[in-house]
């Protein structure tokens, strides 16, 4: 798998929750936590956190995967762990009582790609040096993508 493949499939595992909430609004968007609060008073994900976008992401990015040529496993795993990375992202951000839809440039970008990246990395061929560049690209990717999408009111932040 190359890192290229890997990067598209983070792309596609992390774009698709904003895609469906674009298209689709409030239809099918049950927070994540249930709107339950943590031990210190805080949200645990946010209103953000859907169930509907954990499962588009999922799906996706499986059907992403077969069009690269990869299996549904590997679509299913990035999806899946990116998915966590972002969740963690957003648990962290609510605990710094950050608010959801601030920007916090470690928080936001790399657990959501260095995750799956480490995951591939233990069950396939991807050096060390691989999960950087594929967390760097990511990033860098994510960064410029991330405005054109605003730009063009696809996502609601410009980040």
């Amino acid at each position: 798998m190359s890192i290229l493949d890997v990067v598209f499939l983070l792309l596609v595992a992390n774009g698709a929750p904003i895609l469906a909430d674009c298209l689709l609004r409030k239809k099918l968007n049950l927070a994540l936590d249930a709107g339950k609060h943590f031990t210190d008073g805080q949200r645990i994900f946010g209103e953000s956190k859907t169930v509907r976008g954990v499962a588009v992401s999922i799906v996706v990015t499986i059907g992403a995967a077969l069009v690269i040529g990869q299996s549904p496993a590997i679509g299913l795993l990035v999806g899946a762990v990116a998915m966590i990375g972002d969740l963690a992202s957003s648990f962290m951000k609510r605990r710094l009582r950050l608010a959801a839809t601030s920007r916090s440039f470690g928080l936001d970008y790399v657990p959501e790609a260095l995750l799956p990246a480490l995951v591939l990395a233990a069950i396939s061929d991807l050096a060390t040096t691989d999960v950087v560049a594929i967390t760097a690209i990511f990033i860098l990717s994510a960064t410029i993508i991330s405005p054109l999408l605003h730009t063009f009111g696809i996502r609601k932040q410009p980040y």
